[in-house]
């Protein structure tokens, strides 16, 4: 362990990180505390010294540290990392290869960091938009583009293959000023940290429709779910990291802003990544319906049979909440409502168009307006 960051850790942040971790305190004195984990044979006790003035505090300090390493079985440069990244939320892609610790096919890591690159795009588009999609449409909405730039992969530690995810808090913490608790009556926490738990809620389900799927020998499991984020894109990504080997995820938040959300480790053997993979192929086809309105540019027509058009439309899908996301789609427009949007699109005006979304096509579409304001 580093010590210079061990000298800057204080029993705060430590205290801060076992409560969001879920230990519990047994028991507290002026200069320790008492917590464990785990029941019955199983349990691990860990006491936390809180006086720097003693003079074995470093090395109880340390001895902490181990102890938290040993009952989340990680390595403890890992759990100093943790202890004092008080404002990003990492996530930890911990690769599983038939190879020497530390190393990995050169091949495999192109696919392992574009499918983690690509989990935080799902998982910021599903944020953004906020109405479940089996398919999410393309191009992605500017926010989760901006917001995955501002992501951080972390160079690779130890333990099989150990990658990394930093995400920073939109907003830091005054200085001087105690770490709050998140709570539904809280003020509106901010978009990376709601970001980092919509993709634990989305792989949290992942997972679980996976062994459902597997039980019931289909994948509707998955559409089942896709109200918590679960998608093809998600799937797609998951297999993209574990292509090669399994791997394990493990979610670690920030202490500017702790969280007592519990289950923040998932394993994805073999078995279970086989099944996403075969759900990101066929969930495209499964999409189920959904209302959908949008504001857009129509940017072209096409139509070959004098009954039916097909227009693409450039512009805003309407979310429950929030800001509206940026799409493009295709519509299949009857006679009367291909004529409204040929006169949008010659005199460059936008249409409000209300039907039903499969993946990136809008069909049986109800209404299609001409819209005389300008954006």
């Amino acid at each position: 362990m580093n010590s210079a960051d061990l000298d800057a850790l204080t029993p705060a942040e430590v205290e801060t990180y076992l409560a969001s971790a879920g230990w519990v305190e047994q028991q507290r004195a002026p200069h320790a505390v008492l917590w464990t984990t785990g029941e019955g044979d199983d349990e691990v006790e860990l006491l936390l010294p809180l006086n720097p003035a003693y003079r074995d505090y470093s090395a109880r300090l340390r001895e902490t540290v181990r102890t938290i390493a040993l009952a989340e079985e990680r390595d403890a440069r890992e759990v100093l990392a943790d202890l004092t990244a008080t404002t990003v939320d990492t996530q930890r892609f911990r690769l599983l290869p038939d190879l020497p610790s530390g190393s990995i096919p050169l091949v495999d890591i192109v696919d392992v960091t574009r499918g983690v690159r690509d989990l935080m795009f799902t998982a910021a588009h599903a944020t953004v938009i906020d109405t479940p999609m089996v398919v999410q449409p393309r191009p992605r909405p500017q926010e989760a583009n901006r917001f995955v730039r501002g992501v951080r992969l972390v160079a690779p530690t130890p333990g099989s293959f150990v990658l990394s995810v930093h995400i920073p808090l939109d907003r830091q913490r005054e200085p001087g000023r105690p770490p709050r608790q998140t709570s539904p009556d809280s003020s509106p926490l901010p978009l990376s940290r709601r970001v980092a738990l919509k993709l634990h809620q989305a792989v949290a389900a992942t997972c679980v429709a996976a062994d459902e799927a597997a039980g019931r020998d289909s994948l509707l499991p998955f559409t089942d779910r896709a109200a918590d984020g679960v998608s093809a894109d998600l799937c797609e990504a998951i297999s993209l990291v574990g292509r090669g080997q399994p791997f394990d995820l493990q979610f670690a938040w920030a202490q500017a802003l702790p969280t007592r959300l519990g289950g923040n480790g998932f394993a994805f053997d073999r078995r279970r990544i086989d099944i996403i993979k075969a759900a990101a192929t066929d969930l495209p086809s499964m999409a189920a319906d959904s209302d959908a309105v949008v504001v857009a540019r129509v940017v072209r027509l096409d139509r070959t049979v004098q009954a039916t058009g097909t227009v693409t439309l450039r512009g805003a899908l309407e979310g429950r909440t929030g800001p509206r996301s940026e799409v493009r789609l295709t519509a299949s427009l009857p006679s009367h409502f291909y004529d409204t949007a040929v006169v949008a699109h010659r005199s460059r005006r936008r249409v409000r168009v209300v039907g039903s979304l499969r993946g990136r096509e809008l069909h049986a579409v109800t209404a299609v307006h001409l819209l005389d304001d300008e954006p």
